[in-house]
């Protein structure tokens, strides 16, 4: 953490004392917005029991705010996060998988920021993420969300060393694991948006077992991605399924399955680290995001019929299909600054200052009344 933190102050020493307040705030908010969802989820667990429809509905919003506050860290700095390739926007009330490349936490930030200005997405979105994020800050949050964590790759070999299990045990119950939080917070939240990393951890980890495994397959190696794990996509799709067009609701509260799958490639013209997106002392940054949206039936077809063998190949090959394509896409973007036929790029919807305004007093005064109620009642 020093040897990090030494590293970021020696690029531009005066730049980064200047940048002390910012940073200062950004700690304030970490903790203010930390116990004040936490105070709201434990303060709503009651009606949670007699109305959960209610306590979901309420917690969005809270959710929703952090979200927002979060959000917030890239305004002001002049950073620049633009959208190119497929308008997503009228997508919002469907099912959706998005598949994205994973390079840094950066990659979560800059995809909340995209989607925060699509209607409600956030608080109907449901993340998959790697076991190691539960224990950060907003790890408690996502959790309280209902967002799935995952042990896999060199973690799942170590706690399976602590624990003396063999791996691909461990992975079983990983992934029965998995399958339950798809149930109950995909399908009985009404969740809309599923996103998820199949690299199954930031490329810089992923890459060299991802060679290795090029190697052993005689695939050509990838250099700005790694091969993709299928096993969560295929258990997401086993699980909430595939619309299409002649499918017919079993059940009032099933989900009706993806309906479209959404390839998402981020792309930084910058490698910088996430302190220097959020306090700026490095300068400004720009980020660029592309979207490709396929039809889930057109990939899976009829996700019912069929052998699951032959529907976990076909859905196998289309993702390896896909982060082949992003590896070659990025090289183009890497050499040009510019995605290959990516078209009518557009920024990023920004924050509304008024909004940003009226989240932070919402938060800092439910925040405040919650300490007092909880120092009366003690």
């Amino acid at each position: 953490m020093f040897h990090v933190l030494s590293k970021e102050i020696g690029n531009n020493p005066k730049a980064f004392l200047k940048s002390i307040p910012r940073l200062l705030l950004i700690t304030a908010q970490v903790f203010v917005c930390l116990k004040f969802y936490l105070l709201w989820y434990a303060v709503l667990q009651p009606l949670r029991l007699v109305k959960k429809d209610w306590f979901w509905f309420l917690e969005g919003i809270c959710y929703q705010s952090l979200i927002t506050v979060v959000c917030s860290w890239l305004c002001g700095l002049d950073n620049n996060v633009l959208e190119c390739g497929e308008d997503v926007t009228h997508l919002i009330e469907d099912n959706v998988l998005i598949i994205a490349n994973h390079q840094s936490p950066m990659d979560i930030i800059i995809i909340m920021l995209c989607l925060q200005g699509k209607g409600n997405i956030l608080s109907n979105s449901m993340w998959i993420m790697s076991w190691i994020f539960q224990i950060l800050p907003f790890g408690m949050v996502s959790k309280g969300h209902g967002d799935a964590f995952i042990l896999q790759g060199g973690h799942a070999k170590l706690v399976a060393n602590l624990l003396k299990m063999d791996v691909s045990e461990l992975k079983v119950k990983e992934l029965q694991k998995l399958r339950k939080c798809f149930l109950q917070s995909y399908i009985r939240l009404k969740r809309k948006w599923l996103i998820l990393f199949p690299e199954g951890g930031f490329l810089r980890n992923t890459k060299p077992s991802s060679q290795r495994y090029a190697n052993k397959q005689g695939l050509s190696p990838l250099n700005n991605v790694a091969y993709p794990k299928v096993s969560g996509i295929q258990n997401a799709i086993d699980v909430i399924g595939v619309e299409t067009k002649d499918r017919v609701r079993e059940k009032q509260d099933e989900s009706g399955g993806f309906k479209w799958i959404i390839d998402l490639t981020i792309g930084y013209k910058r490698d910088s680290s996430l302190l220097s997106y959020f306090i700026g002392h490095n300068g400004p940054q720009t980020v660029v995001c592309y979207y490709r949206v396929y039809s889930a039936e057109d990939i899976i077809g009829n996700y019912r019929n069929g052998s699951k063998p032959a529907r976990d190949e076909k859905i196998s090959q289309w993702l390896n299909d896909r982060f082949v394509e992003k590896d070659q896409i990025l090289e183009t973007f890497y050499e040009s600054g510019k995605f290959p036929h990516a078209e009518n790029c557009r920024v990023s919807e920004p924050l509304r200052w008024f909004l940003l305004f009226g989240v932070h007093v919402w938060i800092v005064a439910s925040f405040v009344l919650l300490m007092f109620g909880l120092h009366i009642l003690c």
